[in-house]
């Protein structure tokens, strides 16, 4: 069964933020990307210290009918952004909209293959 254009799932690709205008160009391009890749899901970007923020891409998405969002927090390691403000976040986004299903996905580190990413870029450059 495949779901009406109008409830395609959403994925929201969190990232910390910088001053750097390449760093939302990066992350724009990433977001356009795996758009293209994958038609069966509705991508937006946030950042956690600079707009636009993970509330008003939430709402962008449950907006569109996207009544299921995955988080994909684009951090590498465990810190006080992955332990309280994401999770305190996604509390407050869970009780303003009960009817959305939220998820949170592993950070980078613990992704399957990420150490392996990294030995291959290092290995090759010997």
């Amino acid at each position: 069964m495949s779901l009406s254009n109008n409830s395609l799932p959403g994925v929201i690709l969190l990232a910390h933020g910088s001053r750097e205008p390449e760093t939302e160009m990066e992350l724009r391009e990433l977001c356009r990307n795996l758009a293209e890749s994958k038609k069966d899901l509705r991508f937006e970007i946030a950042f956690l210290n600079q707009e636009p923020k993970l509330e008003h891409a939430f709402e962008k998405l449950v907006s569109q009918g996207s009544f299921q969002v995955r988080i994909v927090p684009l951090l590498v390691f465990t810190g006080r952004h992955l332990r309280e403000d994401i999770p305190n976040q996604i509390k407050e986004l869970r009780s303003i909209r009960p009817d959305v299903k939220i998820e949170l996905e592993p950070h980078l580190y613990r992704l399957p293959g990420f150490a392996d990413v990294l030995m291959h870029l290092v290995s090759t450059k010997f």
